[in-house]
């Protein structure tokens, strides 16, 4: 019997009982046994039967229907209550109070409406809770009544390509149910992106046969002299603009306000979509020079004229910037305590967690823990060869693609051809980005075309190897083992066989060309069924002869007439690098370079929903990308367990400062530019809240013997262990004196590569803990020798006396140089919790953090911080021990033959550490203490 889907919309209003019940405070083992009914003789068809009666649209349950539903619902609460304790969602906020806005429940309402269209545009009825709720938090921080010059500002965080738009747009429809009336959107700087936003904000917002009527301001609207104000004072009527991000638009919509004959009747509300680009002022701040968009933003915000004057005062005015790396929001200029005007978000800071079928940093990039069980297996490395081949190309040396192109291309062919083969009606894209210049791109467009008119005759072959070769990489099972915690899980399809494919692959490599223009007095575009290849750039801004090289998707009409999903390779650069949505990305080739961490982030176009299509995206890149992209995942991780712990404290947006997760030495990477950061100043390095993993080790078999002999003596020196409470097999020695590590270990010669990304600053790390000592903190520590149980199948284990023995664990690693190796990790998170005990946690926890529940909890992740605070042990530096078994083996492409540790001459195996620093600041490598400039008064470091 097939598996019912309850997801659907059809039971979206058995959901809403469900949450009707739940705000009765009727438990769950009540809702699910159906207790709650008065009369417990009903039977289920009389109470469909009064369901039917008052509640419109209801369908007829089973029993078994319901009892599905309720569980389903119980695991969207769950999941909900694990996204907080790992910090992924949090506001900290000032002592502004919040305002009484509700959410909407009239079915004309235009949040209900909104719902609807979310469901109908397959949001999962878990993801659309979500938004409700993240949505009704944010609107709370917002005034509908402000005084002149003092307006509500605010920062909104998610993830790149996860939902922000549908946050947008679901902020502006439950805001005009409760009383705003006028939204603006800023965008671009790209007219691509602004078409982007405004096609879908329109799309959402504009239903007439709602509550209110949405009416949408154009640039000829803002611009007509004969506009008809008098709509502003009608209720039900909502205005709203898209705004391009440059100087002329700006001005044409501070004219636009001017001219406003009522403005007290305007509640406002400023959308500044990916709010860290265009609107950042890179002028000089000391000398108080600003952008010219950033000044028109700021007169925007505090609604103020073009000459500096105020205009009479509006209702409110709400300023909330959108993005996903704030930076440069938080760093380049400080809150308005001594500022004056700017853009600091002094009223909150908001956490968005991504819907759960959301694949994101952590899910592609996440740092191996034990066995490789964590990130998904989709990225292709870049060899230095190819990357050579592949600059050689660009600069039209040669019209040959390096393999990795080739194969790259191959698979999107195969992925296009699943598409065609499932009858899914929807774009499917390849994006080829190596270079921002225009030229480059031009050489690439152009091989690439002539490569695919090349292979037709023997397409079929080579897409066939590729597509085993990558099914190999990413199995529907290791799928499933990656990503547990993916809301659609039971519904991820297979790869098809290959012979099905055939004739649709045939179909697509039959035709390469541009989209074309259908007539040329309309600008209608004619998609065909084979590969339709675009190159994005600001050169291609005119079409030749019929042509259209510009990137420009069908909408739902044309895709429901064409009756098929057209297949779109873009060769392109920076148009490509923000906001702008790829639609169906199944194959990404990257080439580009960026010492910033906000712009690389930004390139990662390859990060979204993938619904339908899950096993089939692909990235190649090089190892150099794919470290810093490692980087960048445990940077936003930093960054949301910093605003989590904040809120946890009370802390405030003004008293906000991001500790830039880098090392000194670590030049090629910066989380956003100089003249965006303005106010940040390096005061001193500062390892608070520091996970630091020994990482990289010299192989030179006389130094690893010597390391593992004063580890060994370390931990002998310190006693027989106490096994730990939650893992069973784990050594535990409390109250260390720092002293003791420092003389017994260090002192005594313990020596780290000098490349060791996060060991590189051991001089540091000692003489910061020293200073942190001396002031009676860190003194006493918990040492946890870390590892398996031991006598586990093919792992030996280590003896530390006769009375305690622990299994060694296994790593994977690489030779990086002649004399070194190094692995992608070395710790996992189950091992910090390894020193808590049952005792130190109460029975029971409206947070969820109980002992029970941290047992439980098979990949702990970011929220192991929250177990350590709630057992009171949140003071208490970690040092971890290791011992690595040396029949670790390489790491290599599977089925390949790879070295183990033995065949460098480590014949014993090898002792790895870990740190864990107390602390609410980030967890990567060192981080540099940062304070934002003040105009006046005492400086003060950020927390």
């Amino acid at each position: 019997m097939e598996k019912k889907n309850y997801s659907g919309t059809e039971y979206d209003k058995a959901r809403e009982q469900v949450d009707l019940k739940q705000a009765e405070h009727i438990s769950w083992d009540d809702l699910i046994s159906m207790k709650f009914l008065e009369d417990q003789n009903q039977t289920i068809e009389d109470w469909n039967r009064q369901a039917r009666s008052f509640v419109p649209g209801w369908i007829n349950l089973s029993k078994e229907d319901w009892q599905a539903i309720c569980r389903g619902k119980q695991e969207e609460e769950k999941r909900r209550l694990d996204v907080r304790q790992r910090g992924e969602e949090a506001t900290i906020r000032s002592s502004q109070e919040l305002n009484s806005a509700v959410i909407p429940q009239s079915e004309g309402s235009s949040w209900q409406k909104y719902k609807r269209r979310l469901r109908e545009n397959g949001f999962s009825s878990a993801s659309v809770d979500q938004i409700e709720e993240q949505t009704l938090n944010i609107l709370h921080q917002l005034s509908s009544r402000t005084d002149p010059g003092k307006p509500i500002k605010g920062l909104v965080v998610g993830n790149v390509q996860s939902g922000k738009t549908a946050s947008m747009a679901g902020l502006m429809a439950m805001a005009a149910d409760n009383g705003w009336n006028f939204f603006i959107v800023l965008t671009g700087p790209t007219t691509s992106l602004r078409d982007q936003t405004e096609a879908r904000l329109r799309n959402d917002l504009m239903d007439y046969s709602g509550n209110l009527s949405w009416d949408y301001l154009n640039y000829a609207n803002l611009g007509d002299r004969r506009f008809n104000y008098s709509v502003v004072q009608n209720p039900k009527r909502i205005l709203f603009t898209v705004c391009l991000k440059n100087a002329a638009r700006l001005n044409q919509l501070h004219k636009f306000l001017e001219k406003a004959p009522n403005p007290e009747a305007l509640k406002i509300l400023i959308i500044d979509d990916e709010g860290d680009q265009a609107s950042i002022n890179t002028g000089d701040i000391t000398k108080d020079k600003r952008t010219s968009i950033n000044r028109n933003i700021i007169d925007l915000v505090y609604g103020k004229e073009k000459k500096g004057k105020e205009l009479r005062p509006f209702g409110a005015l709400n300023y909330v910037i959108y993005t996903a790396t704030p930076y440069a929001n938080c760093l380049n200029e400080g809150p308005d305590k001594n500022h004056g005007e700017n853009l600091y978000p002094n009223h909150f800071i908001s956490m968005l967690a991504p819907g759960g079928g959301y694949f994101g940093p952590k899910t592609i990039f996440e740092a191996e823990e034990e066995e490789d069980r964590n990130r998904l297996d989709v990225v292709n490395l870049i060899g230095r060869d190819q990357e050579r081949e592949m600059r050689e190309l660009e600069k039209g040396e040669t019209r040959t693609l390096p393999v990795s192109l080739q194969d790259s291309i191959l698979w999107f062919i195969c992925a296009a051809a699943i598409y065609r083969y499932r009858n899914i009606i929807k774009p499917v894209s390849m994006l080829i980005h190596t270079s921002m210049r225009v030229n480059d791109q031009d050489e690439v467009y152009e091989a690439v075309e002539s490569w695919l008119n090349a292979i037709q005759n023997n397409a079929v072959g080579r897409c066939r190897t590729v597509y085993e070769e990558q099914k190999k990489k990413l199995t529907l099972k290791d799928f499933k083992a990656s990503f547990p915690a993916y809301e659609s899980l039971d519904e991820v399809e297979d790869y098809p066989d290959f012979e099905e494919l055939v004739p649709f692959i045939r179909t697509l490599i039959s035709h390469v060309t541009t989209i074309h223009l259908e007539e040329e007095d309309k600008y209608e575009f004619s998609y065909d069924k084979g590969i339709l290849l675009c190159e994005d750039n600001s050169s291609k801004n005119k079409d030749s002869d019929d042509k259209h090289y510009r990137l420009a998707y069908p909408d739902r009409a044309k895709l429901k007439e064409l009756g098929f999903g057209p297949a779109f390779i873009v060769v392109g650069g920076n148009t490509l690098s923000r906001g702008l949505t790829l639609e169906g990305l199944v194959s990404s080739y990257f080439l580009r370079n960026s010492q910033q961490g906000d712009s690389l982030m930004q390139m990662g176009r390859w990060f979204g929903y993938r619904k339908g299509y899950e096993l089939l995206p692909r990235i190649w890149m090089t190892e150099d990308s794919f470290e810093k992209f490692q980087f960048l995942a445990e940077l936003d991780n930093d960054l949301r367990s910093q605003v989590s712990l904040m809120s946890q404290m009370g802390k405030k947006p003004e008293e906000f400062a991001v500790a830039i997760a880098t090392s000194p030495r670590l030049s090629w990477l910066r989380p956003t530019s100089r003249n965006k950061s303005q106010s940040a100043e390096t005061v001193r390095v500062d390892f608070a809240g520091t996970e630091m993993q020994l990482l990289t080790y010299l192989s030179d078999p006389h130094i690893v013997e010597k390391n593992n002999r004063i580890l060994e003596e370390f931990l002998k020196h310190l006693g027989k262990p106490e096994i730990s409470e939650a893992d069973g097999h784990s050594g535990i020695w409390t109250n260390v004196p720092y002293t003791d590590i420092a003389r017994d270990v260090f002192e005594k010669g313990f020596t780290v590569a000098p490349t060791s990304r996060t060991f590189q600053d051991t001089d540091e790390l000692l003489k910061w803990v020293e200073e942190e000592t001396k002031k009676g903190s860190f003194r006493n520590w918990t040492v946890v020798l870390a590892g398996t149980k031991p006598g586990r199948e093919n792992r030996s284990s280590f003896a530390l006396n006769p009375d305690f023995s622990i299994g060694k664990v296994q790593r994977s690693w690489a030779a990086t140089a002649p004399d070194r190796f190094s692995m992608k990790a070395l710790s996992i998170k189950r091992d910090y919790v390894a020193h808590l005990k049952k005792k130190d946690f109460p029975a029971q926890s409206a947070d969820g953090l109980t002992w029970e529940n941290m047992i439980r909890d098979e990949s702990i992740s970011s929220s192991y911080r929250n177990y350590i605070q709630k057992a009171g042990k949140s003071d208490v530096p970690l040092m971890l021990i290791y011992c690595i078994d040396s029949d670790s083996n390489e790491k290599g492409p599977a089925g390949s033959p790879r070295r183990t540790l033995k065949d460098l001459g480590i014949q014993n195996g090898i002792f790895g550490i870990t740190f864990v620093i107390p602390g609410i600041r980030g967890k990567h490598g060192v981080k540099m203490k940062i304070k934002l400039k003040q105009e006046s008064g005492d400086e003060e470091d950020g927390d």
